[in-house]
């Protein structure tokens, strides 16, 4: 076979070698680069500078790469007299173009939130509010980048747009659930009733204790004070009262203390040592409600009460303080030798013993 003839007939096949072996050079190119950069500035200051070549590295090469694909079905629709691939090779290589670039803008935007949530408390921004707005700002560009594309294929927007109308409309009938949860996560990442670490009590859901782990979109975690995670969908906390543990400013010790009717003639001073040195605890807050007062005569003994308020702390110190004004108040009652009682039972005989 002549060379000319050979070349005449098979050039489409060379035009498919050069373009791949473009693309190959170019990938290389690109993956030499990236690594100069990345030994550059893996000692720079700055987080952009750290970052810049993990967000752009995948969306170029997936790009040079679909493009060159897109290049080879383009020579082979025309060799071929493919018409209807021919029609389209030209509109997917922009749309594969536009969809790399939204892919990239997606991952600048993850690690910019990423950034972001980081120096939450530095800002005073709340972490859930950050990943609230991180997850609306992927959805936004998700939507844009998928408009452009199907203006590039030729797709109405209008049509789509009134078709998507009716078909929300029934699925939001059908999906009510599902979409109460959707706004419930939303309401909770913007109103901030909770965040992540915080103690949460639920009221309807038989007095529910436990440490929010995960506040998603669909369903929040919660740790129970066993270790194992409980899943609440979030139109729970729509529906429901959420009483938030963490985010007290004091923890109540109210307890009633019952002393021998012996003690009486130094009642007076028991209770002015009572209040002298539990009042004197660090932990103590005097400036909050507080009171060891006489309340009654009981039925086994003097009933003292006592309510404080001690500052915030976590509940094992909270317990450990609480032991120590108990200590206290014991002390103070064995000093002046007075006794603490329990319910007794007295047996009063009339007659003689029986033999």
């Amino acid at each position: 076979m002549e060379p000319e003839k050979f070349l005449s007939e098979n050039w489409w096949l060379i035009e498919i070698a050069i373009g791949v072996g473009i693309i190959i050079i170019l990938s290389f190119l690109l993956r030499k680069i990236v690594h100069a950069v990345r030994k550059k500035i893996s000692k720079a200051e700055g987080f952009w500078k750290k970052r810049i070549h993990t967000i752009i590295h995948m969306p170029l090469q997936v790009a040079i790469w679909g493009f060159g694909f897109a290049y080879a079905a383009d020579v082979i629709a025309i060799h071929f007299k493919l018409e209807a691939l021919a029609k389209y090779t030209g509109p997917l290589k922009g749309s594969f173009i536009v969809a790399c670039f939204g892919w990239l803008a997606l991952r600048w935007i993850k690690e910019s939130f990423k950034q972001l949530a980081q120096k939450s408390q530095k800002i005073g921004v709340d972490p859930g509010t950050i990943f609230a707005i991180s997850k609306l700002c992927s959805f936004v560009v998700l939507i844009i980048f998928l408009m452009i594309i199907f203006q590039i294929f030729g797709i109405g927007i209008a049509p789509l747009l009134a078709f998507g109308g009716i078909g929300v409309a029934g699925i939001a009938f059908a999906a009510q659930d599902i979409i109460a949860n959707f706004f419930g996560g939303a309401m909770l990442h913007f109103t901030r009733i909770f965040s992540i670490g915080d103690e949460i009590v639920i009221p309807s859901q038989s007095n529910f204790e436990g440490m929010v782990k995960e506040i998603g979109w669909y369903i929040t975690i919660v740790e129970d004070y066993y270790r194992r995670p409980v899943y609440f969908p979030n139109a729970t906390f729509t529906k429901s009262q959420v009483i938030n543990e963490s985010r007290r400013s004091h923890r109540r010790i109210k307890e009633t203390i019952t002393i021998g009717y012996d003690a009486l003639p130094n009642l007076e001073k028991i209770l002015a040592e009572f209040n002298e040195k539990v009042g004197s605890h660090p932990e103590v807050d005097n400036t909050q409600s507080f009171s060891i007062t006489f309340m009654k005569f009981g039925d086994y003994g003097l009933q003292i009460y006592v309510y404080l308020l001690v500052h915030k702390m976590g509940y094992i110190k909270f317990l450990r303080t609480k032991q120590e004004l108990l200590l206290i108040m014991e002390e103070i009652v064995h000093k002046f030798g007075a006794e603490f009682c329990y319910p007794t039972t007295n047996v009063h005989l009339t007659g003689p013993l029986p033999k």
